[in-house]
C-alpha cells in the first residue's frame, strides 16, 4: 500500500485502487477530500486577494449574476465558488500571477499530496453546459458536454443531482472538471429551463464566433457572471413574449333581460351547450349558474381553437366557453380568451335576439399581467413532485392519455418545425435538429413529471417511425 505521498503524482494507479481518490473504487475518500479542497481553494485565494478585494470581487460578480427578483445575498453562494475558481486559475490576482502559480512556486504549503493532485486537476475546470443522458445511479449520471466537439457521453459524480432524478435531457449551467475515471461538478449549477435551453446554448455559440474563440466555453470563462445572469434574463424574455402574445384574458359580458328571465331560463335549459353547474340550481338570490360547453351549436367553436387547446370526443372531454350567470334581470358571461368572449357575443345574439341587451363589456388582459409580475426560474434542480392522486389510478389514466396522444402526434403541425408534422420533417434532412430537439422537449417533459412516479411513456415506437432511434 503506498502512504498516498505520491499517488496520482508520482505513482500512475489503477482505477481499481481502493486508496486511490481519483479511481471508481475510493468515491467516498474522493469526496471527502474534494469538499477539503474547494474549501482550502476559496480560503486561498481570499487570503492572497485580502479579505476586502475578495468580497468586491465576490458581490461584483453577485450583482451580474443576479436573478431580477432574487433577494440580497440569494447568488453570493453562487459567486463565492464562481470567483474562487477564477481567481485560483483564470484571474490574475498577486503581482499579475494567477494565485496557482504563486501557490505552486511556494510548494503548496499546508497541502497534502492528495490535495495537490485534486487542485491540479482542476486548474482544467471550464464553465461549459452539460445534457443529462440518464441517472445511472445513486451517485453517477450519464451526461454530454454540449460543447465538446464530439459530444461523447462522460460520468459525473454528483450524488446531489443524482438524487433529485433530473429528467433526460435536462441542461445544466456548471463548472466541469474532468477526473481520470469521470468528472465533477463545481461552482455554481444552474437549471437551464426547457423553454430556452436550445437558445441559450446557441447563443453561447454565436457569442464565441463573433469574438473569435474556437471553444464557447472559453467565453463562458470570460463572461461567467453574464452567463449566469442570462439564464433568468432569457427565460423571463421568452416566457413574458409568451404571456403577452398569448389570449389570456379575463371576459365579463353584462346583459340587461328585456322582458321575462323565465323565456331566457327556457332557452338555456333546451340547448345542450348550457349545462347547470353543481351549483346551477336558484340561490337564494335567484342566480342560476350554467357551464356554456363547447358542443350542440357552441361545438362550431372547438375547430377554431388552438390545437393544444380542443377537446378530444375520443376520450369523453368536452371544452368550454365560459359560465353563465342569470339572475331575474341580469345575464353575465364570464370568458377567459377573446376568441371566446367574441364566439359568446355572436352565440348570445343568435339563441337570445332581443331578450337581452348588451350593457358592459369589461377585458382584463391577464396574460400582460403575469408577464409584468413572472417569478425568477428556479435554478436549482428539485426533487420530482408527487401528484396527490392513487398512484396505480394516475398511472392508467397517464398512460392512456399519452398513448393517444403520441398516436396523433407525428401527424399534427407543429410551429417549431415551421408548421409541419414531424413525420414530414423527418424527411426533411436540414430540419432533422428541429426535430431532434423537439422530441428531446418531449422527452424531457415526461421524464421530470411523470416517471419518477412509476408512470413509464415509452416513445420508443415513436422514435423509430421518425428515424430518431439514438434517443432511445
Amino acid at each position: 500500500m503506498c502512504c498516498g505521498s505520491k499517488r496520482g503524482s508520482e505513482i500512475e494507479c489503477a482505477a481499481e485502487c481502493q486508496y486511490y481518490p481519483l479511481g471508481t473504487a475510493a468515491i467516498d475518500s474522493f469526496r471527502k477530500i474534494d469538499n477539503q479542497v474547494v474549501e482550502k481553494m476559496t480560503l486561498l485565494v481570499a487570503r492572497h486577494l485580502g479579505d476586502v478585494a475578495f468580497r468586491e470581487a465576490v458581490e461584483a460578480h453577485a450583482r451580474l449574476a443576479k436573478a431580477k427578483d432574487d433577494e440580497p445575498g440569494a447568488s453570493l453562494n453562487n459567486a463565492v465558488a464562481n470567483v474562487a475558481l477564477l481567481k485560483m486559475f483564470h484571474e490574475p490576482a498577486t503581482a499579475g500571477k494567477v494565485v496557482y502559480d504563486v501557490l505552486r512556486a511556494q510548494g503548496f504549503p499546508g497541502l497534502s499530496n492528495d490535495e495537490r493532485v485534486l487542485l491540479k486537476t482542476l486548474e482544467g475546470s471550464l464553465p461549459t453546459v452539460i445534457e443529462v443522458q440518464r441517472t445511472v445511479d445513486d451517485r453517477f449520471l450519464e451526461v454530454v458536454d454540449m460543447f465538446e466537439p464530439d459530444g461523447h457521453t462522460e460520468k459525473l459524480l454528483d450524488p446531489a443531482l443524482a438524487g433529485h432524478g433530473l429528467p433526460r435531457f435536462a441542461r445544466l449551467l456548471v463548472w466541469l472538471t474532468r477526473y481520470p475515471h469521470f468528472c465533477r461538478g463545481n461552482g455554481g449549477c444552474l437549471m437551464i429551463p426547457d423553454i430556452m435551453a436550445t437558445d441559450y446554448v446557441e447563443r453561447i455559440r454565436k457569442l464565441a464566433k463573433a469574438a473569435r474563440l474556437n471553444d464557447p466555453r472559453q467565453y463562458l470563462l470570460a463572461h461567467a457572471a453574464e452567463c449566469q445572469g442570462w439564464v433568468d434574463a432569457m427565460y423571463r424574455e421568452r416566457m413574458g413574449g409568451i404571456l403577452r402574445r398569448s389570449d389570456i384574458h379575463q371576459c365579463v359580458l353584462v346583459y340587461d333581460v328585456k322582458g321575462d328571465h323565465r323565456e331566457v331560463l327556457r332557452i338555456l335549459d333546451s340547448k345542450p351547450d348550457f349545462e347547470p353547474s353543481a351549483t346551477g340550481t336558484a340561490t337564494k338570490t335567484g342566480v342560476r349558474t350554467y357551464n356554456w360547453l363547447r358542443r350542440g351549436e357552441s361545438r362550431k367553436l372547438e375547430d377554431q381553437m388552438p390545437e393544444a387547446f380542443r377537446s378530444d370526443d375520443e376520450r369523453g372531454s368536452v371544452g368550454t366557453v365560459g359560465t353563465i350567470r342569470l339572475s331575474s334581470n341580469e345575464l353575465t358571461v364570464e370568458a377567459f380568451s377573446r376568441q371566446k368572449m367574441d364566439f359568446a357575443k355572436a352565440t348570445v345574439k343568435d339563441y337570445f335576439g332581443s331578450m337581452l341587451q348588451l350593457r358592459r363589456e369589461l377585458v382584463r388582459d391577464v396574460g400582460k399581467e403575469m408577464a409584468a409580475e413572472l417569478p425568477k426560474h428556479d435554478a436549482t434542480p428539485s426533487p420530482r413532485r408527487a401528484s396527490g392522486i392513487d398512484p396505480e389510478t394516475e398511472r392508467q389514466i397517464m398512460e392512456q392519455f399519452f398513448r393517444q396522444k403520441y398516436e396523433r402526434f407525428p401527424d399534427e403541425s407543429v410551429p417549431m418545425l415551421g408548421g409541419l408534422t414531424p413525420r414530414q420533417a423527418s424527411k426533411r434532412p436540414e430540419l432533422r435538429g428541429k426535430l431532434v430537439e423537439l422530441m428531446k422537449l418531449h422527452m424531457r417533459g415526461l421524464d421530470q413529471e411523470y416517471r419518477g412516479r412509476g408512470i413509464k411513456i415509452s416513445l420508443d415506437a415513436l422514435l423509430d417511425e421518425l428515424g430518431l432511434a439514438e434517443l432511445k
